[in-house]
């Protein structure tokens, strides 16, 4: 008993009832679907193997550190813009953060 008729199970006394050219028909059929039925679960088997990506998230506030390097400055230029109140900031507890918006902003009156 080959592949084909172990995976027709009881149907396999069907294919011997039938003309040799009906069952090599149905053999080869099955055969087909038992070799994309392979493919498929090995598909399977390597997406659920895949994390998920990874969600992205664009900061809203950014430490001195950061905004110094998008405006690619210095800390200490940064936080002299903050003292002169020319570059915004926020205090969140003992923490100051730079909004985006206040970088764009900085960069947007100096371009213009």
């Amino acid at each position: 008993m080959d592949t084909t008729d172990r995976q027709l199970g009881t149907g396999a006394a069907l294919v011997s009832g039938m003309d040799t050219e009906t069952a090599a028909v149905l053999r080869s059929v099955v055969a087909e679907l038992v070799a994309a039925t392979g493919r498929l679960q090995a598909e399977l088997d390597r997406l659920a193997a895949t994390p998920p990506p990874a969600r992205v998230v664009s900061p809203t506030l950014l430490t001195i550190e950061e905004a110094a390097g998008a405006l690619a400055l210095g800390r200490s230029t940064v936080c002299e813009l903050i003292a002169s109140g020319e570059l915004g900031s926020v205090r969140i507890g003992r923490s100051r953060r730079i909004p985006v918006s206040a970088v764009d902003a900085f960069v947007t009156e100096r371009a213009g």
